[in-house]
Formats: structure tokens, sequence, C-alpha cells
């Protein structure tokens, strides 16, 4: 995949001598080329279709692989596990986005003096995602020092380079992404809609995929956190996030057309004799 600059041309501010005063911090606005003002840099183009993939267990069984691989672009979360659920959640990877948890989990384990199993898993699931995006949406810096998110994600670059994975490349923010505000949030946005901002601003059509906070599928039956592990978990005492508050804010996009909430079977389950 080769992301090219797509005529790009960012407002950057100015410093004239006409509008530089004691009394004013406005600036006026040029206009600019990206690819001029910093090279190397590249841009995903304009995508007509994408799939963002959470993690939830409504994925199960859902048969959604195929549906998800017809997307000009699949964005996933926090390393999702894709091999022996192909099925399920496809092949398909281009970004893969991260939070400062499983970001801590891998720097961790790279940096330790021993091999660990967490180390393992990494290297054999990167290696699945052969030319795909890693992206940390959260912040890499902190005043006055060296933030340690910027140390554990130097790590995993660097581990990943000296196993030759060359094809992985990795995007960051200068800024981290702050969606709380503009979404009415009193808590700590979820990944899943750090990722949603993101995908807003190059998809022109977009669904969402194991996206759903809730113990239950539309049909009565148990569904897991993840789709890939039996990790217990309990929404109503976590709160580091506004789980139904973003599930209805996504529902009201939904209702405007401005997503597509993927919360049931993509294909009919096979019925299993009694």
């Amino acid at each position: 995949m080769t992301f090219k600059f797509q005529n790009y041309n960012p407002v950057v501010s100015i410093a004239t001598g006409s509008n530089i005063s004691d009394n004013s911090p406005v600036l006026e606005a040029d206009r600019c080329s990206l690819e001029e003002h910093f090279p190397g840099v590249e841009l995903i183009p304009r995508q007509g279709s994408c799939a963002v993939v959470g993690n939830s267990g409504i994925l199960n069984n859902s048969s959604c692989g195929d549906f998800i691989d017809s997307h000009d672009f699949v964005i996933r979360a926090n390393m999702g596990l894709i091999k022996g659920y192909e099925v399920d959640v496809g092949r398909t990877s281009d970004l893969n986005a991260f939070n400062r948890a499983t970001l801590l989990k891998y720097g961790h384990a790279i940096r330790a003096a021993k091999k660990s199993v967490e180390r393992d898993r990494f290297l054999e699931h990167v290696r699945t995602l052969k030319e795909s995006i890693l992206w940390y949406p959260k912040s890499l810096t902190k005043l006055g020092g060296i933030h340690r998110s910027s140390v554990n994600y130097r790590s995993v670059i660097n581990e990943t380079r000296k196993n030759g994975l060359s094809g992985i490349r990795f995007a960051f923010n200068w800024k981290p992404i702050r969606v709380e505000k503009a979404w009415g949030l009193r808590r700590i946005a979820t990944l899943g809609l750090d990722m949603y901002a993101v995908a807003r601003t190059f998809c022109a059509n977009i669904n969402l995929f194991g996206f759903y906070p809730f113990y239950k599928d539309l049909e009565g039956r148990d569904i897991k956190y993840h789709y890939f592990d039996d990790v217990k978990f309990n929404y109503s005492l976590n709160r580091a996030h506004s789980w139904d508050l973003e599930h209805r804010k996504l529902k009201e996009l939904e209702r405007q057309g401005k997503l597509t909430l993927i919360v049931r079977d993509c294909k009919p389950r096979k019925q299993i004799p009694v």
C-alpha cells in the first residue's frame, strides 16, 4: 500500500510585519505545501469505505470476516488477534491503534531482561499485520521530561525493526487526540471512539464492527468482553469510560446516516443438530 500526498494544503500561521503587535497574538494564515514543509510525512488517501473493528465478543460466530475485508481500509484496535479468527474478523489490517495499557504491556515485555510470553505474542501478531500502520493516538510527551509512553513506544519500534519487520510503519500524534469535549463526555473516550473520530477525516462511508458494550447480543445470547479471550469485565464498575453514553451517541450518528453499527451476524449461523 502506498500513501501519497493528495494535494493537501494545510493552513499554517505565518508571522508577517503587518500582523505582529504586542496586543494581538493573531497571525495571518497562508497556504503551504505539506510536502515542502514536512518532507517524509505521509497522508492516508481518501477512502470510499472503512471498517473500524473493535474487539467485542459480539464478533464471535458472526462470519463478518469477508465483509470486513471488502472495505477499502480496515482499522483495528489494541492488537486484537486475527490468526484463528479470520472467519469472524477478517484478515486485512491497514491501521492498528492501541491505547496506553497495551503500549505499557508490550513495552515492558520487550525491555525485560528475559524473554516473555507477551513479547513473543507481540512479535507473532505483528508478523501477521504485514504492511500495517501501528498508531498510538495518545500523548508521548509531558512537561519537563520524557513521558514513559515515549520510552515504551521506542521499544516497540526498535523491537519490530530488529526482527526484520520492515513493512510495519508507525504513526503518532503531535498532540494527543482529545474528543471528550466535542462529544460531551464526562470521562476519557474509549480507543474505539478515537478510531472512529480519525476515520471520519478520510473515510466516506464507515462501518463499525465489535462496538457493543453489553453482556448479551440482540438474540439474548451471552457474549464475551473480547472475541479472542475469556477476560471478565464489568462495565458498570469500570468508571474510566462512558460506555453507555458513547454507544448512545454512535446510535444517534447512525440515525443521521454518518455510520453503520454492525451488531448482528453477517451470515446465518449454522444450525447444530440436537
